[in-house]
């Protein structure tokens, strides 16, 4: 091989021969003098890493940006490195981490580092000379929980100090609690109140980054996890269940707390220009897009919120914008919102008589055929409250509710010309409590809140 790779087109050529052979899973890495380790990320570590070295021209493998980040950093001693330098100045940022801080941040990725035998001053990306006495070793790409401590690798700090405090005082709030069960204590109801709202107002943090969720630690032991395994206390079914919905959403990578995201606006207009209405849509290639096509829960939690019934469908809690009854054509019926869709519907909160559509002939709609489907087959569906359900007393204040799993267990046909079906909803035991009225309500006191501001803009 030549060493002639002087000039920055060689060396630039080669830096794209080699992520492509990274892209291909280091297939085509022939070099023997290179020792190579592949460490996957979490989708929300590299994303993160993926944008900050994209703000420096760094090159970045965005075919696999979960297995390795690629950046054109030269180390002093000669040595090619390609790995996760991104926080080269903090002198530019509003908050650094005390050394007490630095020890205990959560080091939760390596990227891949790539050095090479030989010196190659002024040689940046040329490859070495081939040996026959070294051979290349490869390891396979693994996965590290972002609780992993690694001592060669640094987190961005993107945020302020009050910042990190805000989502600290999470953790010292279940420490509290977890110390107070162990004694007699009236101080308990005030904590699990603290620790609720803190909860609550995390949820809808503006923002959040990956490098504060990080740091903050909230994804380690000790944080939401504790709460939802109920580790040293027995922790209130609603406090589990929005632990869990927020570390989920947060382990996935989704930091954006708007209550509307991934969700746009689309004004029709007139040839003259006027406004004639305006209707909301999904964000084409919203990346947190879920499918609602599955029989059960998924990872919903008992009481989940939303504000609009295209929420449902961004978060895979209910197929179509439209419509009371999802499902599979001709399949079982996924999921039913009960609302005042003026059908002789009754809810007796564990118990629910809901009715089908309406036929313009005797028979079934496919709506109806859904349900039917579900009686025969003994198979669940999601139910959702909503508050346009105004003849319910579980219904939610604002907006819709997920309250769990419901058997399809019976059904009486009502008017045989229409093919009017009612049928009986039973709700699975060990789910938690409808959470429409008292401290766990969904939608809590910040959400509303949250929803306010957001109309009125």
């Amino acid at each position: 091989m030549s060493d002639d790779y002087g000039s920055e087109a060689q060396r630039l050529k080669f830096a794209r021969d080699w992520e492509a052979a990274i892209k291909r899973g280091l297939e085509e890495a022939t070099s023997s003098e290179y020792t190579i380790t592949t460490v996957k990320l979490w989708p929300w570590e590299a994303e993160e890493l993926r944008d900050r070295s994209a703000a420096r021209s760094r090159l970045v493998s965005d075919a696999v940006p979960t297995e390795a980040t690629v950046s054109n950093a030269l180390e002093e001693d000669n040595d090619l490195a390609i790995s996760n330098q991104c926080g080269d100045d903090l002198q530019d940022l509003d908050y650094r981490p005390s050394e007490d801080e630095e020890e205990a941040r959560p080091q939760a990725f390596d990227a891949m580092k790539l050095t090479a035998a030989s010196k190659r001053k002024d040689r940046p990306f040329a490859p070495p000379e081939r040996s026959a006495k070294k051979s290349k070793s490869v390891e396979k790409p693994t996965i590290v929980h972002p609780a992993a401590r690694r001592t060669n690798t640094r987190v961005p700090v993107t945020y302020t100090r009050s910042q990190l405090q805000n989502l600290l005082y999470l953790r010292t709030l279940v420490v509290e609690v977890q110390q107070e069960a162990t004694k007699i204590s009236f101080e308990m109801p005030n904590l699990l109140g603290q620790l609720r709202t803190r909860l609550n107002e995390i949820a809808l943090y503006d923002n959040v980054s990956a490098a504060l969720v990080q740091n903050s630690r909230l994804l380690d032991e000790g944080g939401l996890s504790d709460i939802f395994n109920k580790k040293g206390f027995n922790f209130p079914e609603d406090l589990c269940a929005d632990a869990v919905a927020q570390y989920h959403k947060w382990v996935i990578g989704d930091f954006d707390s708007d209550l509307f995201r991934g969700i746009e606006n689309k004004q029709h207009m007139q040839p003259n220009g006027r406004i004639v209405r305006t209707s909301k849509s999904l964000e084409a290639g919203y990346r947190f897009k879920v499918s609602a096509s599955y029989v059960g829960k998924g990872d919903l939690t008992n009481g989940q919120w939303w504000p609009l019934q295209i929420c449902l469908l961004r978060d895979g809690a209910h197929g179509v914008m439209e419509g009371g009854i999802s499902g599979e054509s001709g399949g079982v019926a996924h999921s039913v919102i009960v609302s005042n869709s003026g059908y002789a519907n009754i809810d007796n909160g564990d118990q629910v008589e809901y009715c089908g559509t309406s036929s313009r002939t005797s028979q079934p709609t496919a709506a109806t055929k859904m349900l039917l489907e579900s009686v025969r087959r003994q198979s669940p569906v999601r139910l959702i409250r909503s508050s346009a359900a105004n003849t319910s007393t579980y219904l939610p204040k604002k907006g819709l509710r997920y309250d769990g799993l419901y058997d399809v267990t019976q059904h009486v046909l009502l008017d045989a010309d229409t093919a009017m079906y009612r049928f009986t909803l039973v709700r699975q035991q060990g789910q938690g409590a409808i959470r429409y009225i008292g401290e766990d309500a969904r939608p809590n006191a910040q959400e509303l809140e949250s929803y306010r501001r957001a109309d009125q803009q």
